[in-house]
């Protein structure tokens, strides 16, 4: 069973992400401890400065984003904190008028090792201006995933997916909801 899994794309679990009471409290004090601003100010600079970056920029005409891999921060950081940021950026975004559609976590077992993806999926809160006939779309619809390889960390890749559709308002910039949600 594990063999025929670890060659498929199917998750050996699904489910929704839930958080500990411990975990809860841990990461509503990382939101007002020094560490968060310090992540956040390294976060936005990296973000500002793209040339001199350890981040992967992702730019296409549907898609923008980054990946910032773990090995980036992880002499000032723990997985805890990477994980806070995960959660971090779900809460910043909602901020935004923007609802949760979806957080799970799928588990994946492969041949050297197990996969864990956690996903936060969030969608603008749909709003139609009769005068134009658009909906607003926003940023697009925003995907942040945590990747863990045997309950370690490797990556949190932050993206919105924008809409090519003339029924939707021009999507608002990709630099500007950073500068949002890292504030």
């Amino acid at each position: 069973m594990f063999q025929k899994q670890a060659e498929g794309n199917v998750p050996f679990v699904q489910e929704i992400i839930e958080r500990s009471d411990k975990e809860i409290e841990a990461y509503q004090y990382w939101k007002v401890d020094d560490k968060k601003d310090h992540f956040i100010s390294f976060l936005l600079g990296q973000i500002n400065n793209p040339s001199k970056s350890d981040l992967l920029r992702l730019n296409s005409p549907k898609s923008q984003g980054f990946i910032l891999k773990y090995e980036i921060v992880e002499a000032t950081t723990d997985f805890a904190e990477f994980r806070y940021l995960f959660d971090y950026l779900k809460e910043q975004v909602l901020k935004l008028n923007y609802v949760s559609y979806v957080s799970d976590v799928k588990n994946f077992v492969r041949k050297s090792h197990v996969e864990t993806i956690e996903r936060h999926y969030m969608k603008p809160r749909f709003s139609y201006d009769e005068t134009t006939g658009l909906a607003d779309q926003q940023y697009g619809n925003v995907l942040i995933e945590h990747l863990l390889h045997d309950e370690q960390s490797i990556r949190i890749k932050f993206i919105c997916n924008i809409y090519n559709d003339r029924k939707w308002t021009k999507p608002l910039s990709f630099m500007e909801l950073l500068q949002h949600i890292l504030q």
